[in-house]
């Protein structure tokens, strides 16, 4: 007899406010006159030359493109089972009760405010003549000019100015708990992995150089005023995506799954291994060696899902720190919840984010601490063939055929699951090794079997025959035969990871890097000498770096060309339905930090999102012609000679305000 109630629901509010600047333009001389005010607001002004008279105030305002994204959801639910007999004659017996449910809720908020087309003036080689009765106000806006400073003047009574300052931020979190009243753990909590993210720019007011002439203030101080046009918007990239955000955590969640069982693996191998009982101590539950481990697990955990270092690392190695201590409650559910309130709270304490320290110590308690060979003194081992042996002093002493009292808990070897962390399974009590009577652990896996699921099924550790590496369950006889594998692979690669090894003819992976055939590591072509891409950068640096150059990857359009502050840049052409690359700003900050030379910055950055464009099938347009004299020697011409020289593009075909590549 079965019962059960659920309930679930969700709510998406999403909001977007978008502005589509409207431009005035002359093809030569743009002349505007206003009696009263002049308010460009969202807008632009172009022309070969500008001349303006304005009778009191002109006004420039850029405007930010807004969105908002808040999502919540909620569940709850149990379910009542009794297994009902009556023979013939006799009353009904009930036997075998149990409840099972849980309650979870989830909750992602985003913001994003950018100004991402600049209002203002824009002169080309004849410069602009303006003149304002009043004052003149610049909200992020620009007066710009092609021209030499000697055809630029501004005469206005007073100036004014301000910046924008731009930002983007997002966070996503879920927490709950799970029972089984007949389950080994009761009460198990559910604290997913938060995601976190922000990113900020400022877009600034700037005037070109050429006179501005204050009358009312001759002497005003303007040294704060940016007159560099061309870098003044600093247009923020959106950094939200629900779809992604969810895998973030996701992978997160399963990293941390696979990183904890292996560090238990390898704790349990070298305490084994250990010579003196001080050298087992540091491999022991909250040894020093262990602690380093689980910090370093736990710091890779909070960075995946963008919640910087400290806030996974801390927690991480707190909770093993103590786990002497937890491992005497002898209720798992409890342990689980007490291992989570602590980290959350030292977390909090030292203000970082109390749900990563919950989140990441929950995980390396379940994955860890619940899946191994226990190291705590006291404890009971049954290994078949040899018999019972107690921890004593860090050492396994043999009971010479003696046999745990009555209620202990004793460890028993479980030789069909070693390969997946666990090595030891709980028994419940010394009186029989049948098993009938012991409770094998089950490793905890996310439902649903997507891609991140089949990349840790795929991924954990395997023994020698590849008929037992699997994916959802079916065997994988030859990886290059089985689609599933590879859909498994692309997340790996995207995402970046520790090294593998399957045993099976499968690639090592590091970092989304492949082994060549004499064995030398590459990534997009280019060696990685040790653990830096050309000897220079930081993998996971490159990793990211290469991902943040490439927008609108989805597209099958890739647009190249020249940046202008125009709508003729090369980003505007492309707008939001071809891809293109672009570092922006850090553009400076990586060739700096990392000494590389514009040649290099080349090789590195954009040979291989052109190599991606061609693997991709996209079509390249370009949004100016590379083949002009003007371009000679630029970035622009050199990724048009590298598409020729590599793929044998021959020409270009002009279709309206592009040029195709052929």
């Amino acid at each position: 007899m079965n019962a059960g109630y659920n309930k679930a629901n969700g709510e998406v509010k999403e909001n977007a406010e978008t502005h589509i600047a409207s431009t005035i333009t002359a093809k030569d001389t743009l002349t505007t006159k206003s009696g009263q005010d002049t308010n460009i607001i969202g807008s632009k002004l172009e022309g070969n030359t500008v001349k303006m008279e304005v009778g009191k105030d002109l006004n420039i305002e850029s405007l930010q493109d807004k969105e908002t994204y808040d999502e919540k959801n909620n569940s709850s639910g149990f379910n009542f089972s009794v297994e009902v007999s009556q023979p013939k004659g006799k009353p009904a017996t009930y036997e075998n009760a149990g409840i099972t449910g849980g309650k979870n809720k989830g909750k992602t908020n985003s913001t994003y405010e950018s100004v991402t087309d600049q209002a203002g003036i824009y002169a080309g080689k004849g410069g602009f003549d303006i003149e304002v009765g009043k004052n003149t106000d610049l909200k992020g806006a620009v007066i710009a000019s092609e021209a030499d400073a000697s055809k630029n003047k501004l005469s206005t009574d007073t100036l004014t100015y301000s910046d924008i300052e731009n930002k983007a931020e997002y966070s996503s979190s879920s927490s709950g708990f799970n029972f089984d009243s007949k389950g080994e753990i009761p009460i198990t909590p559910s604290q997913g992995m938060p995601a976190n993210g922000e990113a900020e720019s400022t877009t600034k007011s700037a005037i070109a150089e050429g006179t501005i002439e204050i009358r009312s203030n001759e002497n005003q101080n303007i040294s704060d005023l940016s007159r560099n046009t061309q870098e003044a918007l600093n247009k923020l990239e959106k950094i939200f995506d629900a779809k992604t955000v969810k895998e973030q955590q996701e992978l997160a969640d399963l990293f941390g799954e696979v990183a904890f069982k292996a560090v238990g693996d390898i704790a349990d191998r070298n305490w084994k291994n250990a010579k003196t009982p001080e050298e087992k101590a540091k491999w022991a539950e909250g040894g020093e060696y262990k602690i380093l481990l689980h910090t370093l697990v736990g710091r890779m955990m909070s960075e995946f899902a963008g919640n910087g270092f400290k806030s996974g690392a801390i927690s991480a190695g707190i909770s093993q720190a103590l786990q002497n201590q937890l491992s005497k409650i002898e209720d798992k559910g409890l342990r689980l919840i007490a291992g989570g309130l602590v980290a959350g709270t030292v977390n909090k304490v030292l203000g970082l984010k109390p749900e990563v320290g919950s989140s990441i110590a929950i995980s390396g308690i379940k994955n860890n601490d619940y899946c191994h060979r226990p190291t705590t003194e006291g404890s009971y081992i049954f290994v078949e063939g040899q018999g019972y042996f107690i921890i004593e002093n860090g050492i396994d002493v043999y009971m010479q055929g003696d046999v745990p009292p009555a209620g202990a808990v004793v460890w028993y070897q479980d030789y069909d699951n070693q390969d997946y962390g666990n090595e030891f399974i709980k028994g419940d009590g010394g009186i029989n090794l049948s098993d009938t009577y012991f409770q094998w652990e089950e490793r905890t896996i996310i439902a649903g079997a997507g891609m991140a699921q089949q990349y840790v099924k795929i991924h954990v550790a395997v023994d020698d025959n590849e008929n037992d590496i699997s994916v959802n369950g079916m065997p994988l006889i030859s990886p290059d035969d089985y689609g599933e594998y590879q859909r498994a692979l692309d997340l790996y690669n995207y995402y970046g990871g520790t090294s593998m090894d399957a045993k099976a003819g499968m690639i090592l992976l590091e970092g989304g890097a492949s082994l060549t055939g004499n064995g030398t590591k590459v990534i997009d072509g280019m060696r990685i000498i040790e653990g830096k891409v050309g000897g220079k950068i930081p993998l996971d640096d490159f990793i990211k770096i290469r991902s943040q150059s490439i927008h609108n990857g989805e597209a099958e359009l890739m647009t190249l060309g020249k940046y202008t502050n125009g709508t003729d840049s090369y980003i505007s052409v492309a707008g939001e339905n071809s891809t293109y690359f672009d570092l922006g700003t850090k553009w400076e900050n990586v060739r700096n930090r990392y000494n590389l030379t514009n040649n290099e910055m080349f090789e590195y950055f954009n040979k291989p999102a052109l190599d991606d464009a061609i693997s991709n099938g996209k079509v390249i347009q370009f949004s100016h012609n590379p083949e002009l004299p003007a371009y000679e020697n630029s970035f622009l011409a050199q990724e048009w000679k590298y598409l020729k020289d590599k793929y044998g593009y021959q020409s270009l075909k002009k279709e309206g305000d592009v040029w195709i590549a052929r």
